[in-house]
């Protein structure tokens, strides 16, 4: 049996986390032993717990995120230093951690860590790169020029959760197309059909992110609200608890200042504005099964400013619902415009008020396009269809490196 060390980067329960999750719990256990590791402690860690998952490591340090959905900038130096700070604490960690767990892999969960890998280049262990979120350019493209050379030089195999996400990295031979995957034994098709008179329900699942449309989604609920054409209810699920640091100086300037605060108030003064129109808005927040509210929801809304891969657009259509999203990369590869879903433009609120109107008034529209949506779904992103692919991946690594343990060069 060879042991794969799974490294995540990130805090709360988002796509990558789970992700990673069904992987581990997917994986053939005769074969692989996970070893599970994480940068920071979080409510992730429960969750995993919760399904007899163990996490072996939490290392309390921050990640080098530099991606379309997630980066540093200029001004935030305190988190620059501890950035900074924390990537060279891996010349301790990374030699610590190969030496404790002898793996014969090392699967980082995400491009944040590539600084592991110049580390983990003097150990005799296979290097999997998994590739969760589209690279930002930043402002003169060095931090991504650096990140797409690290990673493609040090990395045995790219694994790219779309083709969009592994453009950088297309020209290379190691890359491979991994879509996420959804469980159908957890995600269920249901067949159910709604009637005009029944108010059409609206899911969005991404909590408090502006970077996956909660703003915009508020804006155009409050317009069809306003519209009077037809019923409709919007279901909040994701994180939208605002934390504070517990370095009294940061918490002052977030308090104030902070790009979260603000983003709290505006959610804030929208949600009253809607509820003073009349309109229905249910919150379930961080949900551990989200499939039985997916369940009984009507349509998924993904109205996402920043074009990146959508967990639940796959989930919703493995359940037999379609999903509207945004008309950006790689959403086109979950969602087959017009036939298992809708992509409309991230900046119209007209045409998903227009859209939205006209769905509610035909309903037998959807209930045609919900078993097609299904059927994208199974032959796409089933779970047991993506772990064959990792699995072979990691055999071809375990074959190639000869070792059935690894050891310092």
């Amino acid at each position: 049996m060879k042991k794969v060390l799974f490294v995540h980067h990130g805090s709360g329960v988002g796509g990558a986390a789970i992700s990673l999750l069904q992987m581990i719990l997917a994986l053939d256990k005769r074969r692989y032993q996970p070893v599970v590791v994480f940068l920071k402690h979080s409510s992730a860690v429960d969750l995993y717990a919760s399904f007899g998952v163990n996490v072996d490591e939490i290392l309390g340090l921050e990640q080098f995120s530099h991606t379309r959905i997630w980066q540093i900038w200029p001004w935030q130096l305190h988190l620059i230093f501890r950035v900074l700070v924390d990537q060279v604490k891996l010349l301790w960690y990374v030699p610590y951690l190969v030496q404790k767990y002898r793996p014969s892999i090392v699967h980082l969960n995400s491009s944040p860590l590539f600084c592991w890998l110049p580390i983990l280049s003097f150990f005799d262990v296979s290097i999997v790169s998994h590739i969760r979120e589209p690279l930002a350019e930043g402002f003169f493209g060095l931090r991504c020029w650096l990140i797409k050379t690290i990673i493609l030089r040090y990395s045995h195999r790219i694994l790219s959760i779309s083709k969009f996400d592994g453009q950088p990295f297309s020209s290379s031979e190691k890359l491979m197309v991994l879509y996420n995957s959804v469980d159908q034994e957890r995600f269920k098709y249901l067949e159910c059909a709604r009637t005009k008179s029944q108010p059409l329900k609206l899911l969005y699942v991404g909590g408090a992110s502006e970077e996956k449309g909660i703003l915009f989604l508020l804006d155009l609920y409050e317009q069809l609200v306003k519209s009077k054409n037809g019923c409709f209810e919007l279901w909040l699920a994701g994180d939208f608890e605002f934390r504070y640091s517990s370095n009294p100086l940061t918490k002052m300037l977030q308090l104030n200042f902070g790009k979260q605060k603000i983003l709290s108030d505006a959610i804030e003064a929208k949600l009253e504005k809607i509820h003073k129109n009349g309109g229905i808005v249910k919150n379930f927040g961080v949900c551990k099964n989200i499939e039985n509210v997916m369940a009984i929801a009507d349509l998924l809304l993904f109205p996402c400013q920043v074009g990146h891969f959508a967990r639940p657009v796959i989930e919703a259509a493995m359940l037999g619902k379609i999903s509207i999203a945004s008309k950006l990369a790689p959403l086109d590869e979950l969602i087959d415009d017009g036939q298992t879903g809708f992509l409309v433009d991230h900046k119209s609120i007209e045409s998903w008020k227009k859209l939205l109107l006209f769905l509610s008034q035909n309903p037998a529209l959807v209930a045609a396009m919900q078993h097609k949506a299904y059927i994208q779904a199974c032959k796409k992103f089933s779970l047991s269809q993506q772990i064959e692919l990792l699995m072979a991946v990691y055999d071809g690594l375990v074959y190639a490196r000869g070792n059935s343990a690894s050891v310092i060069k």
